[in-house]
């Protein structure tokens, strides 16, 4: 996920920072070469990169949590899917019944016609609501969550515009 992504990213600038590599901080690179007599602690910097890290990991707990339901909603098919397990995780999560979220996955994951259309960008519009109620309902609410997540980054995005320094301009 993007989330994982982020923080690997973060994992990695805090190594290059303890190894004194800056090739992923060019202004403090060229900042050091200018100013000699600058005293450079990559302490500081490493300690405000793991309190990103740490605030990533208290902001995005629920995705932790949803993490492996969500990747079988986005790959159902996937062929290591352990059934028990992702069953489990499902029912407790969604409050559903375990053996029937078993079956409908067992069934899913063997219908020909759902298979010809595992690639499609819009999968699940393809499945029948009344033969797989548990794992529609679940696919739903997995998909709201990014949808509402997008809605929220954009909802910054024109905050952000709106804050600008173009916002106390005033032209015709």
């Amino acid at each position: 996920s993007c989330i994982d992504a982020y923080k690997r990213k973060f994992i990695l600038l805090i190594e290059d920072l303890q190894q004194n590599n800056l090739t992923h901080f060019p202004n403090m690179a060229d900042n050091l070469q200018t100013h000699k007599n600058i005293e450079y602690k990559s302490d500081k910097y490493i300690a405000e990169i793991q309190k990103v890290i740490e605030d990533f990991d208290t902001r995005f707990q629920d995705f932790k949590e949803i993490k492996e339901i969500a990747e079988f909603i986005f790959f159902p098919f996937k062929k290591d899917l352990i059934l028990k397990h992702i069953s489990t995780q499902i029912s407790i999560k969604f409050h559903m019944d375990q053996k029937a979220i078993e079956n409908e996955i067992i069934t899913l994951q063997n219908d020909l016609m759902l298979q010809a259309r595992k690639l499609e960008e819009d999968f699940w519009k393809y499945v029948n609501r009344e033969k797989y109620p548990s794992i529609i309902k679940c696919s739903e609410y997995i998909y709201s969550c990014f949808g509402s997540t997008y809605l929220c980054e954009s909802a910054f995005s024109y905050l952000k515009l709106t804050k600008s320094k173009q916002r106390s301009v005033l032209t015709d």
